[in-house]
């Protein structure tokens, strides 16, 4: 999976450096603002209980730490 995700790799440190700038940043774009919105969902709990571990679920495949499957926190 590394060769295949070679860029990804190389910069794995930063997007883990900066992963609640990054998560803070999608919440804010227009789909996934108003998706929160519609169901009454506050940014903050949505990235602590479901995006922060996607995030990291994501971090672990392209670390090849884990392989791509079902994503424990979906």
């Amino acid at each position: 999976m590394k060769e295949k995700l070679l860029n990804l790799v190389r910069t794995q440190k930063y997007y883990m450096q900066f992963k609640e700038k990054i998560l803070l940043n999608w919440v804010e774009y227009d789909s996934p603002k108003k998706i929160l919105e519609l169901h009454k969902i506050e940014p903050k709990k949505f990235i602590d209980d479901y995006a922060g571990g996607v995030f990291d679920y994501f971090m672990g495949v392209i670390s090849g730490e884990l392989e791509i499957g079902n994503c424990p926190t979906m």
